[in-house]
């Protein structure tokens, strides 16, 4: 089990998301730690493959950590708890995860059957390089990122890409089921998630006079990781199987057709 968090909005965020992964980390995650932020069109990602101790160990005082302090606002983060042994102790397991041309970036909540999920598409993968091909196997989080980079490259956009991608992907879930992802791209000012069936796991997104924050919710979590005694100015709920687009200053939901919702 892992946990995602995020934010966007109009404060500089990279101290409120590291805060939410202190808070998820304890209970859906550790086996590796990651931020990707959007920093004027380009995609800056860090991640290692331990907790968040190692994380800030790695980079707290590194230029790159420095500069996401310094000018982030929209960034996405995952804390990781894997569901298997294989693909375990190396940092190219560990979420975000990139497209071929790292001009998108993906953090992912729950399981899939990658091996039947490349085999059954292993068409829209020709010409793609794998950072977590292990043994003849892809983490199947990384199949993610790139069945929307292929639908995006066809011509589709950004959020068709990612609407299609997860039509076929939800209906390869194991174990808990295929939770939730969390997509953020050099060329937009917004977050997608696509957020689909899980037994254990689900989404709060809450809004904050300065923007809005989303986070894995369980049983174990409590569900005030963002800001623990202020007030919020709002919630919304999420239902499963849409399309939840956050912007600076609203939130969207679309149902899997993406026919517009609220």
């Amino acid at each position: 089990m892992c946990g995602i968090c995020g934010y966007n909005g109009k404060q500089l965020s990279l101290d409120l998301i590291l805060n939410m992964l202190g808070k998820l980390e304890p209970h859906v995650g550790g086996k590796g730690t990651g931020i990707v932020f959007r920093l004027d069109e380009q995609i800056r990602l860090l991640k290692c493959k331990g907790n968040l101790k190692e994380f800030r160990e790695k980079f707290d005082e590194s230029n790159e950590l420095i500069e996401i302090k310094n000018n982030g606002y929209l960034g996405i983060a995952h804390t990781r708890h894997p569901s298997s042994s294989f693909f375990l102790n190396e940092e190219r397991f560990s979420h975000p995860l990139y497209d071929c041309n790292r001009k998108l970036a993906l953090v992912h909540n729950g399981s899939l059957d990658s091996d039947k999920l490349y085999q059954d598409s292993r068409q829209m993968f020709d010409g793609h390089t794998f950072a977590t091909e292990k043994q003849g196997k892809i983490l199947d989080s990384e199949l993610l990122i790139h069945m929307i980079e292929h639908f995006h490259a066809k011509g589709d956009s950004l959020p068709d890409a990612i609407k299609n991608t997860f039509s076929i992907a939800k209906t390869y879930g194991k174990l808990k089921g295929f939770g939730m992802f969390a997509v953020i791209s050099n060329k937009e000012e917004n977050i997608y998630i696509a957020y689909g069936p899980h037994e254990e796991n689900s989404l709060e997104i809450k809004r904050y006079d300065d923007g809005f924050y989303f986070h894995t919710v369980n049983d174990k979590l409590n569900k005030d990781i963002v800001k623990t005694g202020e007030e919020t100015s709002g919630w919304d709920p999420c239902n499963r199987n849409q399309i939840i687009v956050i912007e600076k200053d609203r939130v969207k939901f679309y149902k899997l057709e993406m026919r517009k919702l609220v």
